[in-house]
Formats: structure tokens, sequence, C-alpha cells
């Protein structure tokens, strides 16, 4: 990929393929697609869903958006689709949808493949109890982004795409921007590329011991606890100034449905066990994207991250303010929409190529940010 503006040396290059190399190998693809329902259409796209059943067992859900060619011009929709899919304890409603309907009216396809859940297998028999005992306790960042790949396999194969899966776009928050770097690590060896990516508040780059555990919960729950309590607060005000159902979609965000809450709580260990830095370490040294953390979010171990992503150039390492679960409010959701609209705009400038991108094209205002190491400020636009 030629998008970079760094020469790297070749020391550099054999501690990524060493990371890569000790990458766990994982094999799955699709068996069937099943069309689940219609979520109907904006003036900019049409929305679908899937069942897609995999050949490991796994039952997932997935929200497909396609950008309409008659509002956008068939020369201006993105050659480039969307990866995409959830935070712990969320699913395909509420800030998902928003952001997902976002997306695809800046002219992208998104594939947004939500993590198992209410359309998991009930344990209603022995070999469903075996089922889902093995997927709850073999849970992990790099299988989530196998299965990324083996969608998009199958789509291709399937003939269901107008795009060209082979070069892929990546969004991510918290679980979904930890697998979101997997998927960009994991990429090479499904021969793709993902030439940008924008993932936010991923955690863990290193794992804890159990007292180490209990002190993180200690000292983040409270400040995570008052950040509910601003987000609760700003999405009221948001509805006390006309913007309906604000706060029954931020509620509709997170799934309680038994099935759900039994898989994510099982998510837990494997999130915090250091598999985030493994494949963080492992991500092509030209990637090139934004990597969002929160100021009060002790999870992220952003000092970690900083060393992690020092020979990644092209990737910029912002730090807005907030708790981890405020990374969903309104205005964390609009910074990255417009992120994604100026990676868009750099496209429609370019031919729709995305060669040469780098972060002052998506980082449009002013905003400081660590690349390599060093903090740059971008200026306002």
């Amino acid at each position: 990929f030629d998008g970079g503006y760094f020469v790297y040396d070749q020391g550099v290059d054999q501690e990524q393929q060493s990371a890569s190399l000790q990458l766990p190998e994982y094999n799955v693809r699709v068996i069937n697609r099943i069309h689940h329902k219609d979520l109907g259409e904006t003036a900019e796209a049409s929305f679908t869903q899937e069942k897609v059943r995999f050949s490991d067992g796994a039952v997932r859900l997935l929200s497909r958006a396609q950008p309409k060619s008659r509002y956008f011009g068939a020369d201006n929709i993105s050659p480039y689709a969307i990866s995409a899919g959830d935070a712990l304890f969320t699913g395909p409603k509420g800030v998902n949808s928003e952001l997902l309907i976002a997306l695809a009216g800046l002219g992208y396809h998104v594939e947004w493949l939500h993590h198992q859940g209410r359309h998991a297998v009930w344990p209603t028999n022995k070999q469903r109890v075996a089922t889902m005992a093995r997927f709850i306790s073999t849970k992990s960042v790099g299988k989530s982004a196998h299965h990324d790949h083996a969608l998009l396999d199958n789509l291709e194969s399937t003939g269901s795409v107008d795009y060209d899966t082979t070069c892929l776009l990546r969004d991510g928050f918290s679980r979904s921007a930890m697998s979101g770097e997997a998927f960009v690590a994991l990429a090479p060896k499904y021969g793709r590329q993902v030439p940008y990516s924008d993932l936010v508040a991923k955690c863990f780059a290193q794992e804890y011991t159990t007292a180490g555990n209990i002190r993180a919960i200690i000292t983040q729950a409270p400040k995570e606890l008052r950040g509910i309590a601003r987000l609760a607060v700003e999405t009221a005000s948001r509805e006390i100034a006309g913007e309906t159902r604000a706060l029954v979609n931020l509620a509709g965000t997170f799934d309680l449905h038994p099935l759900n809450i039994a898989h994510e709580i099982a998510w837990i260990k494997p999130l915090i066990n250091g598999d985030n830095g493994l494949y963080s370490r492992a991500i092509p040294d030209d990637t090139v994207g934004v990597r969002g953390f929160l100021s009060m979010d002790d999870m992220s171990q952003f000092a970690e991250h900083q060393l992690i992503h020092a020979d990644h150039p092209n990737l910029a390492l912002i730090v807005d303010h907030g708790t981890h679960v405020e990374g969903v409010n309104r205005s964390m959701i609009n910074k990255k929409v417009e992120r994604f609209k100026s990676v868009m705009n750099y496209m429609r400038q370019n031919n729709m190529s995305l060669t040469g991108l780098s972060p002052v094209d998506f980082l449009t205002t002013e905003q400081a940010y660590w690349i390599a190491g060093q903090q740059v400020l971008t200026e306002a636009a």
C-alpha cells in the first residue's frame, strides 16, 4: 500500500512480521446467509438484515447498508465498504443504528456484523448446551475478526456485493475497536488492505494481574458511573431541545435479551487478557487512520498504546475528554462521522483513490494528536 509518506527501516518491518506470525490461526467459513428483514430506507440508502451461520456453529446478525446510486450518482459512492461491529452489551439498535445510517448517508456500503446474542442457539438439548458452552469459553477478538473476513469472502463468492472486497475500511468502538484491530492485522492473510481505520476506546493492550483488575475496577467504576450520568443528562438535554426519542434510542442501544447477556458476560475475560496488544502490534506498519482514546478511561492503557503505535507513522492517536462510556455521546459520534466524511471528500477529490491519505486529510478541525510518538496539532480548516 503506497498511501504513506514515511520510509520504514527493515527492523520495524521484521518486528511487525514477527508479531504477525504469532497470531493464532482459525479456519472458519460461512455456511449460509438468510434474509432476516428489511430495515427500510432513507433518501440516501437502503438497509437490510441477514442471519449468518458460520462453520464453527456461530449465528450472527448482519446489518447491511447500500447507498443509492440514483441519489449519489454511480461515481460518488465509495469503492471501499466499511466493516463494523458492536461494543460490549450493545446490539443493532440505538446509537449503532444511528451510526450505520450516518455512514451510509455519506455514500459508504456498510457491513455491520453484530456479535452473537439473541440469534445464537438456545441451549435446548445436550448438543446445543455443548455448543453454547464452547462459544462462551472460547471467545476472542481474533475469532471475531476471522468471522468478518469469512463473511466478506462469502459476499464476494456469492456475488452479493458490487464493491471490491479486497479493500475495506474499518470502524469500531470499544470491543469492536479491539476486534477491528484484529481485522486490520489479519487483512494481509486474507489478501485484503485496509486503507483507513477509525477505532476508538480499545482497551487492555496488556493483561492485568487479578489484583490489578480489582484495582482497575475500584478506580474506574466511579468514573464510569459519573460518565453515565453525564451521558444521560446530555441525551435528555437533546430531547428537551426537540430531538424526538433521544432517550429511547440511547436505551435501545443496549441489548438485554437473555442470550445476549450470557454471551456478553463471557466476552469480559477475553477483552481484558491482552489480546488487543497482540493484534495491535501485528497491524501493517503503513496502517493509516485514527486510534481514539478517552481521557478518563484507565482501561485504555494509552501510554502502552503510544509505545505500540510509535512504529505506525500514518496512524493518529487522539484523546477526547470523557470516560469509556461517554465514547457514545453525540459529540464523539459526530466527530467520527466527520472523519469518515473527510475520507470520502478526499476520495472524491482524487478519482475515488485513497493513495496518499494522511492524518492531515481526515483531522480537519483543530485537533491535537500523537503520531509516531510525537504530539502534533492540526490547524483549524
